[in-house]
């Protein structure tokens, strides 16, 4: 059995990861090697067997609902099974603190667990996890025999407690000078990753990301229009069959669209389009693939969101009415699977709120007065 969840979690749920529209066999895969790990637990209480164990519970979290994943959108069964990892990992570290095996597998529980918090509008709780997580990382790297891989983790964690600082919008803390720091750290950190591992496919994937983040928190276009070519430049370097997965394409989806959003707010359409109209359809075929996908779906809610506000600045309102109904409708279905969600719900409100104003405009003042 242990040989079995190993296999699934290790070898079968990594391939899985790479295909697309594969929520529901990731979902069943990881379900399986959790019924193998649980029965063992029973009569066993062997460090590799709770290592494996951690490893399930922190995949089967992340699946069940992290925005940073393909996920089935229960956030609060992901609260759930992150927690248990969270509590086997720090059982690990406490036994043995400088076991740089189970520093990792705490780091990552801790990690995963704020990340969720994060995607469900809850920065506070969402901190305090990532800051675990960053300090036993920073413990560990610092420790011999440290690898890539670890490193990585480590950046991830700098990374995300970035987005949790955040730019000024719902649900992050507000502090831009602390997010571009903790991107910036992010960085190096994945820099230091690429100079242990010239090859190192996640840290040259990790670069890319930092760079589209610091776009977006750019002061100026011109500066937001190069941190976001020199992601797709990162991306471009990377091997054709990494560039073919569905994580790195969507990672130049998004790319593509913040760039698009930049070249039509300084005035370049026509491109700022070109851009991100491509971006769009990749999104929508995503969504129809794989419908039980909660990440596609808000992936696409986000961008039909900020093509809305570009549609609004140009005056073409019948396109940004076609946006906003697109938007509402993957919404209304990512809300079915957690209707709690406080984020989702005050940006299906403003929708609601704009959609009402374009519809005063075209004189059906009953359906404006109803939305």
């Amino acid at each position: 059995e242990r040989t079995l969840a190993h296999m699934l979690l290790f070898d079968y749920f990594e391939q899985l990861k790479r295909i697309p529209a594969s929520t529901d066999a990731q979902r069943k895969a990881v379900a399986q090697a959790l019924n193998y790990l649980d029965n063992l637990n029973r009569t066993s209480v062997s460090p590799a067997l709770r290592l494996d164990s951690i490893r399930a519970y922190t995949d089967m979290g992340l699946l069940q609902g992290s925005i940073y994943e393909e996920n089935l959108g229960d956030v609060p069964g992901a609260i759930v099974t992150l927690r248990k990892s969270v509590a086997l990992a720090e059982q690990l570290k406490n036994e043995e603190p400088m076991n740089l095996q189970y520093l990792g597998s705490y780091v990552s529980a801790e990690r995963s667990l704020g990340q969720v918090y994060f995607g469900a509008g809850d920065a506070r709780n969402a901190l305090l996890h990532l800051m675990a997580a960053a300090d036993a990382g920073q413990h560990m790297i610092a420790m011999p025999g440290v690898t890539p891989e670890m490193v990585t983790q480590v950046a991830s964690s700098s990374d995300l407690l970035g987005d949790t600082y955040g730019l000024p919008s719902a649900g992050t803390l507000n502090d831009p000078a602390k997010a571009l720091a903790r991107y910036r750290e992010a960085q190096e950190a994945y820099r230091a990753g690429l100079h242990l591992h010239p090859a190192c496919i996640v840290c040259l994937r990790g670069v890319a990301v930092e760079d589209w983040k610091l776009g977006m928190a750019a002061e100026d276009k011109r500066s937001a229009e190069a941190f976001y070519r020199d992601a797709l430049a990162s991306i471009a370097a990377l091997p054709q069959t990494e560039q073919s997965t569905s994580r790195v394409r969507r990672m130049n989806s998004l790319i593509r669209q913040s760039l698009g959003i930049t070249l039509i707010d300084a005035g370049k359409t026509d491109d700022g389009l070109a851009m991100i109209l491509p971006a769009q359809q990749h999104l929508r075929a995503a969504v129809a693939a794989d419908p039980l996908d909660a990440r596609a779906r808000s992936d696409l809610a986000l961008l039909d969101s900020n093509l809305a506000n570009s549609f609004d600045d140009l005056s073409r309102y019948k396109k940004e009415m076609a946006a906003n109904q697109e938007f509402l409708a993957n919404i209304d279905s990512i809300l079915r699977k957690d209707p709690t969600n406080a984020i989702w719900q005050f940006r299906r409100s403003m929708a609601l709120a704009r959609s009402g104003t374009l519809m005063m405009k075209s004189g059906d003042s009953a359906a404006a007065l109803r939305l």
